[in-house]
């Protein structure tokens, strides 16, 4: 693992750089089999990549020709998590003044879909 993008409205990813990819994804698979191009974006256990066993979480690989890849992570979260990520993204902030301020409660009447981490 080189990095991992992280955003407060994702559950929490626990990987560092150097950190070995969990095996029961998809990304180890796709570098383990060494296939470049993207890999369809399939459902993978949420376990292997957050600390929240009870979500929807998907996961998706481009892997380059050089050997580099990225993964994209996609969780649908129950509506009480949705709301306290929110709770924390707001708050967080106003107390950076980031830009998240733009983004956030875009979209109050879609289900809160939040795509993060790369490696």
């Amino acid at each position: 693992m080189r990095y991992v993008i992280r955003s407060n409205g994702f559950p929490y990813v626990p990987l560092n750089k150097g950190a070995r990819l969990p095996q029961t994804t998809q990304a180890f698979r796709a570098v383990a089999n060494g296939t470049h191009g993207f890999n369809r974006l399939a459902e993978t256990h949420p376990h292997a990549w957050t600390s929240y066993p009870d979500i929807d979480m998907f996961e998706q690989t481009r892997l380059a020709p050089n050997g580099h890849a990225v993964t994209l992570l996609w969780a649908e979260l129950p509506e009480d998590d949705r709301t306290k990520m929110a709770t924390r993204q707001n708050s967080d902030c106003r107390d950076s003044g980031s830009i998240c301020q733009q983004y956030t409660g875009a979209f109050p009447d879609r289900p809160q879909k939040f795509p993060v981490s790369g490696w």
